[in-house]
């Protein structure tokens, strides 16, 4: 578990209900981030994997649905391809307090709650970790899909890649989206379909 006692906002995982990933090819797959370069691949919580330990975890990446509706927040980034919220933990951060972050900076969207779903198991091959404090050469990006508020423009700090756009859309607008990214952006476009999915199960899972 991340945290002892889980702060507001943060639910930990329930036992997954079995999925299989083969259904998410393009998530699914290993793959090589050429901008690391990093190798890894996608597992799920609760069947392939399980949390690993907190300092393991270098960033986070998060599905973001408008409240307890179905349509999705979808980012248009300043190099012209669509993306998602999240990001790289500050030294020390909780990760609640790093998707609180970067849902501001990227989204102007406020956290409303949090379910971790997958890890991408992530292997460096530079030669020293992309910032200091950062877990290295072997990390995690914790997976996530999150009830969120929109509350203004996205903060874009200075020294990031700024957005400009925030669109409220629906998963297959979204799923387009992301297959004009320049990288195919499949990977992105299942895991918001899987994230959909797992949530959806996870509130059937509570109503019974």
């Amino acid at each position: 578990m991340i945290f002892d006692r889980a702060p507001a906002g943060y639910h930990s995982h329930m036992e997954m209900p079995w999925i299989d990933l083969s259904e998410y090819p393009d998530l699914a797959r290993p793959f090589r981030w050429k901008w690391g370069p990093i190798d890894g691949r996608f597992e799920l919580l609760g069947q392939t994997a399980e949390m690993p330990n907190d300092g393991l975890i270098s960033n986070v990446r998060i599905v973001p649905f408008i409240g307890d509706g179905d349509e999705v927040l979808v980012l248009k980034m300043a190099d012209g391809d669509w993306d998602h919220p999240g990001g790289t933990r500050e030294p020390d951060e909780p990760i609640i307090e790093t998707a609180r972050r970067e849902l501001l900076e990227e989204a102007g969207a406020k956290l409303i709650s949090l379910e971790p779903f997958g890890l991408f198991n992530c292997h460096s091959l530079q030669e020293k970790p992309y910032r200091p404090h950062m877990p290295f050469p072997h990390f995690y990006h914790l997976v996530a899909f999150a009830e969120v508020e929109r509350v203004g423009d996205p903060e874009n700090p200075d020294g990031e890649l700024a957005t400009l756009e925030v669109c409220e859309v629906s998963l297959d607008e979204a799923a387009s989206r992301f297959t004009t990214r320049r990288d195919g952006g499949l990977w992105m476009a299942d895991m918001y379909r899987l994230g959909a999915r797992v949530r959806r199960l996870m509130r059937e899972s509570r109503r019974e």
